[in-house]
């Protein structure tokens, strides 16, 4: 939609950029210059209107890039990748994922990988028919211009069995927040709703009979993390209210903080394990080549230098935990 609280209607409108053109449509304008901004799916647009003495209206661009109202742009250097797994985390050969247009199938270790996809937020959809049962799961991604996207998890389970997640994130004074961002946090990954500009979110295509945790995020209020348990079919509703932050005073730093990590090779194996055993084996002649132990629980080295990733890239996840308190 074209914001702009004007008063008389000028019509046949064409934003023209780099060659291509864009029908806007009639809309409102007064006087010799105004400003507008166009919304879509994919973020905002700002544009500056003059107005000629012929009584065309002439938009011109402010920001990089022809929009469209099919969610963002884009471009060939941005990449998405990831990996599809069920519940129990077995890795999903040859299923059909999609985001923004862009089509690709999982490979035997379950990862996948698109390129060219829309920047901001997208949805990420993978699908797959197993003992004639239809299987699908998604999420949704915060899509960075021009960079590799890694570490998108996409659980899969049985369609008839789905359940729901949705609710409304509020402020201290009772108003919707638009944009807030709330985390499913299940075992293998967690799945991304975004509010709308009432402060609404759904999350569909969840696994059922697993408890997850919830967390409701948005820059400049604190977070709110709560649990719920999700049966077949189920159709459950769960609200936040964030409180505003402060910038005041001193924070305390994280305490007993520790990292998982997991990273997923884009090469094609031949076993059928989800981790074959010459993994383990390579793992336990590379300690023994660094004087490691062969099988440690705990392993604390320090890189002398930056390591290579592998030629084509791999899926890494890094999760994050630490204790924090509260400050009033």
């Amino acid at each position: 939609m074209l914001r702009m609280g004007l008063t008389r209607i000028v019509p046949d409108v064409t934003l023209r950029q780099r060659g291509r053109s864009v029908e806007m449509g009639s809309h409102a304008a007064v006087g010799s210059i105004t400003s507008c901004t166009k919304y879509c799916e994919g973020g905002a647009v700002a544009m500056r209107a003059v107005r000629q003495s012929t009584g065309v209206l002439v938009l011109l661009l402010l920001t990089d890039g022809l929009f469209g109202c099919g969610g963002g742009v884009s471009e060939a250097g941005t990449m998405l990748a990831g990996v599809v797994t069920d519940v129990d985390g077995k890795r999903v050969a040859g299923a059909a994922v999609s985001c923004s247009g862009k089509q690709s199938t999982s490979l035997s270790n379950g990862a996948f990988a698109l390129s060219g996809v829309r920047r901001g937020i997208q949805t990420v959809v993978a699908s797959i028919t197993i003992n004639g049962r239809r299987w699908s799961g998604e999420t949704r991604v915060d899509i960075a211009s021009g960079e590799n996207n890694r570490s998108v998890n996409v659980v899969v389970s049985d369609e008839r069995y789905h359940a729901r997640l949705t609710g409304v994130v509020i402020d201290g004074a009772g108003y919707p927040l638009s944009g807030a961002k709330v985390f499913v946090g299940g075992p293998w990954g967690s799945t991304l709703g975004v509010t709308d500009s009432y402060g609404n979110y759904e999350i569909r295509r969840l696994t059922p009979n697993v408890t997850y945790t919830v967390t409701c995020s948005l820059a400049g209020y604190i977070n709110d993390t709560k649990t719920v348990h999700l049966t077949e079919r189920d159709d459950a509703y769960l609200s936040f209210a964030l409180s505003y932050g402060s910038d005041q005073g001193s924070l305390p730093a994280p305490q007993e903080a520790s990292a998982m990590a997991w990273t997923i090779s884009g090469t094609v194996t031949r076993s059928a394990s989800s981790r074959p055993a010459y993994v383990e084996w390579l793992q336990r002649h590379y300690r023994v080549r660094k004087g490691l132990p062969a099988n440690p629980r705990t392993v604390l080295n320090t890189a002398a230098e930056t390591s290579r990733a592998t030629p084509q890239g791999s899926a890494i996840e890094v999760d994050l935990f630490w204790k924090y308190q509260y400050w009033d």
